[in-house]
């Protein structure tokens, strides 16, 4: 199965399903999903299930990463992304 640099570092960067769960839940609340993509498509084949579910899941795990791991909270400095491995509350006013 090939995977592309950008959807391995997806699934390494959100690496239990808790972690892609809420990503994905904040990415359709904030519109963040990226579009069907060459990553979209190879992280949607590393997920098991519904190809064409998990491509929209793919999508939305995507942007989520891409948009968390360029927001910092106000306070703390942790990156939104890490804060979300890590297990913190995530309030999106909070992320500069």
């Amino acid at each position: 199965m090939f995977i592309t640099l950008k959807a391995e570092k997806v699934l390494l960067g959100l690496p239990t399903h808790k972690d892609r769960a809420k990503a994905s839940k904040k990415a359709i609340i904030y519109g963040l999903a990226s579009g069907t993509c060459t990553d979209s498509k190879s992280l949607a084949e590393n997920i098991p299930g519904n190809i064409t579910v998990q491509d929209l899941y793919a999508q939305q795990l995507i942007g989520f990463y891409d948009y968390a791991k360029k927001k910092f909270h106000k306070d703390t400095k942790n990156s939104m992304l890490e804060d979300l491995k890590n297990g913190k509350k995530i309030y999106w006013g909070r992320y500069i």
